[in-house]
């Protein structure tokens, strides 16, 4: 299956894949101080932004991207106050509070942040897993959204959805109940309200689940609201290689298996990003290739028999065939005039014939996965406080594997 999507990102979808810094600017003895300068400046970036304080002293820096930021306030008579390494995660809202001290503005104290105290502006219940978290914890597979289980409340609820992702339940709901963001845009697959694909481990840079008290903006299901934002470029050109293997060579042998059961994967690509114009535009690309081959699957299915390919369901004894202009077909047979002849060319084509002597069939399926992900991004500092991002994701996931059966052509005799 292919799934190509182009994300060109504005204010309005920013707003749930940034953060917030906010806080109160006073001097020494604790008087707010109106209508001071305050900036925050995105480390890997350069980016700036910046408020004036209000009457009351406080400020707000909305729609910040995750990272670190040296925030600073100055105001005439006071030395200037800087507060570095403010590290803000995706939905955070983050509280910088100042103390200016009096002298000339040329001055300068500088302080480190102190860590992230508890969240006072919303009342949601969330944790943020961070890019340390999705890079250093062993991943089966590599997928990001199996790191939802990290969070209290939220557990697996066995089998697989559309994309094969192993379905997630939170604070009990239906796993259909979970929205799903990606760099502020929606990502749930239309038809299932599952996720729909995500980046992999190396291109995402973190990711919130909010589990409980979400705002209105993030509603729509019961369960959680998850928000994940892809990796950009920064100032300093950086890249990775990577290669995970597994082969049934290294695999032990079953005690009751005869033989260790064939099994090749490979999930093997590389990132890049860096400037494109330093402090201004950036650029990231990222690419993962899976390939998978493993032990044929046996598939078993009922399948029309050569009789009722041409209306003869005389050899159905617990069934009775209808017709849809009143009454039943004597001995369950379909008239010839009746059988719509290209319904015939169609089974005879695509459905196999029954190989068993109780009338179903059975054969083998090579089980196989061969999935290419593509992921660009660049980023646009048009100047404070625009940003224009443009992101696209390619996934072509090409599966075969062996089912539980083939659809069943007669389940629906009346």
């Amino acid at each position: 299956m292919r799934l190509f999507t182009i994300s060109l990102l504005v204010a309005a979808a920013l707003a749930q894949n940034t953060a917030t810094i906010f806080g109160t600017v006073r001097d020494a003895g604790g008087a707010v101080v109106p209508g001071a300068s305050v900036s925050a400046t995105h480390v890997q970036t350069g980016a700036v932004r910046t408020a004036a304080t209000n009457d009351t002293g406080d400020f707000v820096l909305v729609q910040l991207p995750v990272g670190t930021f040296s925030v600073r306030a100055n105001a005439p008579g006071f030395k200037e106050s800087v507060q570095t390494d403010v590290l803000i995660q995706v939905n955070e809202n983050r509280r910088v509070d100042f103390s200016l001290q009096v002298g000339q503005v040329t001055e300068r104290i500088e302080v480190e942040a102190q860590a992230a105290q508890v969240e006072t502006r919303t009342g949601s219940i969330s944790e943020v897993i961070d890019s340390r978290r999705i890079s250093d914890l062993p991943l089966n597979g590599r997928n990001p959204v199996l790191l939802q289980t990290l969070v209290a409340g939220v557990g697996r609820r066995g089998g697989r959805d559309q994309q094969q992702n192993e379905t997630i339940s939170v604070n009990g709901s239906a796993f259909r109940g979970n929205n799903y963001a990606l760099d502020g845009g929606d990502n749930q697959d239309p038809f299932f309200n599952t996720p729909a694909p995500f980046p992999n481990p190396d291109a995402l840079q973190e990711f919130s689940i909010e589990t409980n008290a979400y705002g209105a903006d993030k509603g729509r299901n019961a369960g959680a609201f998850v928000s994940a934002v892809t990796r950009s470029g920064t100032n300093q050109l950086h890249g990775a290689l990577f290669e995970y293997l597994r082969n049934e060579k290294l695999n032990a042998r079953d005690f009751f298996a005869v033989t260790v059961p064939p099994f090749k994967r490979n999930q093997y690509g590389g990132t890049v990003g860096g400037p494109i114009r330093r402090d201004r535009t950036f650029f990231f690309a990222s690419y993962q290739a899976t390939r998978e081959r493993s032990a044929p699957g046996v598939t078993t299915a009922l399948v029309p028999t050569p009789a009722m390919r041409r209306g003869d369901f005389s050899g159905l004894t617990n069934r009775v065939i209808r017709d849809p202009n009143g009454g039943n077909f004597p001995g369950n047979v379909i008239p010839p005039s009746r059988v719509y002849q290209p319904s015939i060319k169609f089974l005879d084509t695509f459905i196999p014939l029954p190989n068993r002597p109780d009338g179903l069939l059975s054969f083998a399926s090579a089980q196989t996965i061969d999935d290419d992900q593509i992921i660009g991004k660049i980023d646009h500092h048009v100047g404070a406080p625009h940003r224009l991002s443009f992101r696209f994701l390619y996934n072509d996931n090409g599966t075969r594997q062996a089912v539980g059966t083939i659809p069943n052509l007669l389940a629906n005799i009346p």
